[in-house]
């Protein structure tokens, strides 16, 4: 996890879509977190945090 964060770090361009993509995640990790699987809230925080989502 680690090397990906320091690659998504290097990369600036992807700090761009980072809000709008931040805005769906929310939107996503609302669902799971309700449905009972906080994992899956928690790694979509990773996600927004290291920009890995807009990486993808």
């Amino acid at each position: 996890h680690l090397s990906s964060l320091s690659t998504t770090t290097t990369r600036p361009p992807a700090r761009a879509p980072l809000p709008p993509v931040g805005e769906t995640l929310t939107l996503h990790c609302s669902s799971p977190i309700r449905r009972g699987r906080p994992s899956v809230g928690a790694r979509a925080m990773l996600l927004v945090s290291s920009g890995q989502m807009a990486a993808l």
